[in-house]
C-alpha cells in the first residue's frame, strides 16, 4: 500500500503532502527574511554616530545599575542591546 507522511499536525493527524510543501517553503521563507532583516539593522547601526552609540550604552548602564527589581530578563535585553551595539564597532 501507500507509505503514510511521517510529518504530523499540532492535533496529531498526518498531513497532506501538498500542505507538508507549503510548510516547509515557508519555513525557508521565514530563514530569508530573518537573514535579510539582519543584515539590514546592521547597515542601520554602522550608520550610525560613534557618540551616539556611545550615549546608548551609557543609558543601558544607567538602567541596568538603577533598576530597583532586576529580572534576569531585563538583564538578558539589556545585554543583548550592548552587545548589538558593540558589535557595530568590531
Amino acid at each position: 500500500m501507500g507509505r503514510r507522511a511521517t510529518s504530523t499536525t499540532k492535533s496529531g493527524k498526518f498531513m497532506n503532502p501538498a500542505d507538508q510543501e507549503r510548510k516547509q517553503n515557508r519555513k525557508r521563507e521565514l530563514k530569508k527574511n530573518k537573514k535579510q532583516r539582519v543584515t539590514v539593522r546592521q547597515a542601520l547601526l554602522k550608520s550610525k554616530d560613534p557618540e551616539e552609540i556611545i550615549e546608548q550604552l551609557e543609558k543601558l548602564d544607567q538602567q541596568e545599575f538603577e533598576a530597583g527589581t532586576d529580572t534576569s530578563l531585563k538583564k538578558q535585553v539589556i545585554n543583548e542591546k550592548r552587545s548589538k551595539l558593540k558589535g557595530t564597532f568590531f
